[in-house]
């Protein structure tokens, strides 16, 4: 059994953000390559939409199907989390963002009239719900 993380060092957190940015770049050249032949999408072909992804842990498609999905409302769900080995005991957050064009800032999704955070963003809730902040992990921006 692993002993548990008690600090993020310099070096682990550089070799983890290098493995997030690299996932990052190759998702991006990836989704670039088959959809638009390698190149990067224009302004235009960023507003259509590619299709997406079924989404969320086996726990969450169970309670969608269910009819449960109210009982969602108001979760977290970071892309990445580091913890100490205790689950409670934040280490760093990542989260993706695909800005497109990737010559836009990535940014936190702000969270809708009617959402129990309504008024706050991703970053924010984050931050305040893990005790850590946040980073966004971007092709070409790369940790931001």
């Amino acid at each position: 059994m692993a002993a548990p993380l008690k600090v993020l060092t310099p070096n682990m957190k550089s070799t983890i953000e290098r493995e997030l940015v690299e996932c990052a770049e190759w998702a991006n050249e990836t989704v670039n390559r088959q959809h638009f032949g390698g190149n990067s999408p224009s302004r235009s072909q960023c507003q259509e939409e590619l299709g997406k992804d079924p989404f969320g842990s086996e726990e969450e498609q169970a309670l969608r199907q269910q009819g449960c999905a109210d009982e969602l409302v108001g979760t977290l769900v970071p892309d990445v989390v580091i913890h100490s080995g205790n689950p409670l005991d934040v280490l760093a957050v990542y989260d993706f963002k695909f800005p497109c064009p990737t010559s836009d800032e990535p940014r936190w999704n702000d969270y809708p009239k009617g959402h129990p955070y309504h008024e706050s963003n991703q970053g924010a809730m984050y931050h305040r719900a893990l005790g850590v902040k946040p980073f966004r992990v971007a092709p070409i921006w790369r940790i931001y």
